[in-house]
């Protein structure tokens, strides 16, 4: 099922345009310096798949009352004067983190993260390489509050990594890195062959979503 589909856009048309694409990132990657800090995990952003998204997406959600103090601190400061040094507390927290979970104790610091978000939001959309550390996309099939279908996920090929979704949910998925885009093109029509007729929908993100 589906292995004759690639995880790219189909079609010559398609794949034209992902090159055209391609040759853009490269060029707009070599205008944008790229973040370097030995404690974060990312990947090679000098591929020329993605120019945005090097995070390496984790299995974990981060716990919401991390972001408490951080947010705190960055709130002391209004956001016409934040730099990069300001940000990168928060960023390090956020970098490949599928979401947040606001639940319970961590409820406090999830909101208190909401309260800067548009402006954090904002700070990462003029700065593609600290913005490349997180820009997360999600799939979410719509089950409608029908009895929800494995979507023969237990055959998914090995040779692309398996979808991670939000804990408590099976029709709820993250994306992040390089290959981001094209894993979750991938995900739509494995689970659409799966269940034909099902609507999904695709969510591209600048920060991490919250789990209350």
């Amino acid at each position: 099922m589906f292995s004759g589909v690639k995880r790219t856009i189909l079609g010559k048309r398609g794949e034209n345009i992902v090159k055209k694409e391609n040759k853009k990132n490269v060029a707009r990657r070599k205008k944008t310096k790229t973040v370097k800090d030995k404690n974060l995990e990312v990947e090679d952003p000098n591929d020329g798949i993605d120019i945005f998204c090097t995070a390496i997406l984790k299995r974990e959600p981060l716990e919401g009352k991390l972001l408490l103090n951080p947010v705190r601190e960055l709130s002391r400061k209004p956001p016409k004067d934040w730099d990069e040094n300001d940000l990168m507390p928060i960023v390090k927290l956020l970098a490949g983190r599928p979401y947040v979970d606001g639940r319970g104790e961590n409820r406090e610091g999830a909101y208190a993260f909401d309260t800067i978000r548009s402006d954090f939001d904002s700070y990462l959309e003029k700065h593609d390489d600290i913005r490349g550390l997180m820009d997360p996309t999600y799939v979410v099939a719509d089950v409608g509050g029908n009895v929800i279908p494995n979507f023969l996920l237990n055959n998914y090929p090995q040779t692309i990594p398996p979808p991670i979704n939000f804990e408590g949910t099976n029709y709820i998925w993250a994306f992040a890195g390089r290959n981001r885009m094209a894993d979750a093109t991938h995900l739509i029509g494995w689970i659409q062959c799966a269940v034909p007729g099902l609507s999904v929908f695709k969510f591209d993100t600048t920060s991490v979503a919250m789990q209350y």
